[in-house]
């Protein structure tokens, strides 16, 4: 999985430091360079060379370091090598939409994207819904683990628990995803960003919550007390 990981993530991180070293090159020293967009698509933020070409493939690089490394140093990691589909869409495609970012970053730095534009509000907004609908669309398939997944101390202390959460959340996240890509598709990106913020969140919420009310059904779960044997 890891191997398969790091395959697949090459050609993006090729992609995105690519990208990174045109705009470096293509671009005169002292320039302001749009490096963030509002959810109306509007300029909002301003950067130099630095903050436009060397942070995103900064985070690409430690991204793919912290999931490559991450069944290694797992407690579960058999698990986590037992969830290959949804290890490897996280990584993907986050290491994608930081290629979208850095795809209008530098189009914006070489003056191909006007910073009028709504492209960026479409394009970033786009990729994350399409991000959330892939997770969910793979979350049921996820074994208890440390680092992916919903890490409740209730999902972690009952196998039932951590199925039945992960397979609701899987389908929330869907149809939040879903919802905001048609919202975005119809140039709402304002209501779409409210969506998928809004919506990604109270599924966590809903998650934890249904989390522990499961695990207070399965008989099964673990509970630890205090060992009180060396008491006075």
């Amino acid at each position: 999985m890891i191997r398969a990981g790091l395959l697949l993530s090459l050609p993006v991180l090729a992609a995105i430091s690519g990208l990174a070293g045109f705009g470096w090159i293509m671009t005169p020293e002292g320039v302001h360079i749009p490096v963030h967009w509002n959810s109306a698509g509007d300029v909002d933020g301003y950067g130099g060379k630095v903050e436009a070409f060397l942070i995103l493939p900064g985070i690409a690089i430690a991204l793919t370091g912290l999931f490559a490394i991450a069944p290694l140093i797992d407690p579960r990691g058999r698990n986590l090598a037992r969830s290959p589909s949804v290890f490897l869409t996280g990584w993907i495609g986050s290491l994608v939409v930081l290629a979208c970012v850095q795809t209008l970053v530098t189009l914006s730095a070489v003056g191909v994207l006007a910073p009028s534009s709504r492209t960026p509000a479409f394009v970033v907004g786009g990729a994350c819904a399409l991000l959330l609908v892939g997770v969910g669309n793979v979350l049921g398939k996820a074994r208890p683990n440390w680092f992916v997944g919903v890490r409740s101390p209730w999902t972690l202390s009952s196998d039932v628990s951590w199925d039945v959460t992960h397979r609701w959340t899987g389908r929330a996240f869907v149809l939040v995803g879903l919802v905001a890509l048609l919202l975005f598709a119809f140039g709402q990106t304002g209501t779409g960003f409210a969506v998928l913020a809004g919506g990604a969140g109270l599924s966590a919420v809903g998650a934890v919550i249904l989390s522990y009310l499961v695990w207070r059904r399965d008989p099964n779960r673990e509970t630890f007390s205090a060992d009180k044997s060396g008491e006075a």
